[in-house]
């Protein structure tokens, strides 16, 4: 038990000390962004506050914020539900929408780079039968010019007979060797 406390001490520690670092360092960055906008150097200013942000946002935790079954998408945050939360009719295709947060982002000399992809499989509830399987189906690997990088995942899947199946979906975060496990149920009538 006294073993089990010590390890538990060691590991509040040690992430007490690294939140407190990234905190220093985000007060740090925005302490320089104030000192170059009052020195008219717009340009640095702007990329304290863009690490500063790039490092909150890798504080928060890696979590699916919307997972939808949905008739269709015309962007981020913009899509039109299904009327039915866990059935399609023969015919419709099995369409869903999630929007991944937390994940990390690092900065490189091409801007802010994240990695996150998507495994999924679609499994025969009545059989066993995997009917559809793909790894890294969906892959978001690149650097964009700042660290706010919303963005969502689509999975668009047709001609389900008749049946109960699950979606099975992996979300990775490359960079923070997270997983997220999505699993949903759906009825095809």
């Amino acid at each position: 038990m006294k073993k089990f406390f010590s390890v538990f001490l060691l590991i509040l520690f040690i992430s007490t000390f690294l939140i407190s670092d990234n905190i220093y360092s985000i007060k740090k960055h925005l302490k320089n962004a104030e000192y170059y906008l009052s020195n008219g150097q717009k340009d640095k200013a702007l990329s304290e506050i863009y690490d500063s942000i790039m490092l909150i946002n890798n504080l928060k935790e890696f979590k699916l914020a919307d997972f939808s079954l949905i008739d269709k998408v015309n962007g981020y945050k913009m899509y039109d539900k299904k009327a039915t939360e866990n059935t399609l009719f023969f015919g419709e295709p099995f369409y869903i929408y999630m929007e991944p947060v937390g994940f990390k982002i690092v900065k490189t000399k091409s801007g802010y780079y994240m990695w996150v992809s998507e495994d999924a499989k679609i499994i025969d509830n009545k059989t066993g039968k995997t009917l559809f399987e793909r790894k890294n189906w969906v892959t978001m690997k690149r650097a964009y010019p700042f660290p706010t990088i919303p963005f969502y995942i689509t999975n668009r899947i047709t001609d389900f007979p008749r049946g109960s199946y699950t979606f099975i979906g992996l979300i990775k975060d490359h960079l923070k060797n997270k997983v997220i496990k999505k699993v949903f149920k759906f009825e095809v009538k």
